[in-house]
């Protein structure tokens, strides 16, 4: 595709899974979320062939970008972002339940009590001290930041509970410390659940993909992104060839610094992803890693 030296520098900036790509504005049509189409699927077709939308009358193919350079997709991830959830939500059930039959057994209770050991305090406490990784998260929602960060009070109160169970059952007082882990049971572990229950369903509803819709030689394409940072112009002094790790994927066509921010910027070839056998750009291959600083 011949490109205009107006618009030469010009790239279109978005995300896939923390990694910064870029492809030339000449190929990019529009955008638009992925969540406001109908997308219907077709049959007998690779991973990284979502379907197919009309958009003003034309039906355009939609393909996963992620899937089709080796990463899993969107939705994929936020299935495990969800599962991991569920499971540190029932892990504290358990919390609670082994508490219990420690004071009914007389036995040591010897789960975590400090709120930053379990596993979910681990998660949190990354999370929350990574705000690229918050926003990326929860797709800089405000709602499900907030839902996020008031986990912590009724976290910390359950956890903190055992030292004065113990204290209790030293003392004699059994039925006080049945009384504490039943109230702390039915009040603020029911609060817990009921913020990661709000935050798996925006979570479900929030992280949706975005459709770039690529032009080149008269045919239009969608490929579906995480997010889509902002326009910035680079100079092809400003471009390094790719490294041979990257050559795999076929879209790829070279590198760029990113500045003031350390990594790379992987750009993408729009020529390339309209040509060449779908079946090879569809593969298995080794996800990026590594690339941001």
């Amino acid at each position: 595709m011949e490109m205009g030296n107006k618009s030469a520098s010009q790239w279109l900036v978005f995300t896939l899974a923390n990694q910064k790509y870029a492809i030339h504005v000449d190929y990019v049509r529009e955008l638009t979320p992925a969540r406001i189409h109908q997308i219907r699927g077709l049959p007998q077709t690779k991973d990284c062939d979502v379907g197919a939308l009309s958009l003003r009358g034309n039906i355009i193919a939609i393909r996963d970008l992620r899937t089709m350079i080796g990463l899993p997709s969107l939705e994929k991830e936020t299935a495990e972002i969800i599962k991991l959830l569920e499971t540190r939500e029932q892990d504290h059930v358990n919390w609670i339940d082994e508490l219990t039959r420690s004071v009914n057994e007389g036995r040591r209770f010897t789960l975590a009590r400090d709120p930053h050991l379990c596993a979910f305090g681990k998660w949190y406490d990354g999370i929350m001290a990574d705000e690229q990784q918050l926003n990326r998260l929860t797709n800089a929602n405000l709602t499900l930041h907030l839902l996020i960060g008031q986990l912590e009070t009724p976290h910390t109160a359950i956890h903190a509970i055992a030292d004065a169970v113990s204290d209790l059952v030293q003392e004699g007082d059994t039925s006080g410390a049945h009384d504490l882990i039943e109230s702390v049971r039915h009040h603020t572990l029911n609060t817990m659940v009921s913020l990661l229950r709000q935050i798996r369903d925006l979570l479900h509803t929030l992280r949706k993909p975005l459709i770039v819709v690529v032009e080149c030689s008269g045919n239009q394409l969608g490929i579906q992104v995480d997010s889509v940072d902002c326009v910035v112009r680079i100079s092809s002094d400003q471009i390094q060839p790719i490294p041979d790790r990257l050559a795999q994927s076929g879209v790829f066509s070279g590198v760029s610094e990113i500045k003031d921010e350390g990594g790379l910027l992987v750009m993408i070839d729009g020529h390339r992803l309209f040509t060449g056998s779908l079946e090879s750009r569809c593969m298995a291959s080794k996800p990026l890693v590594g690339l941001t600083g």
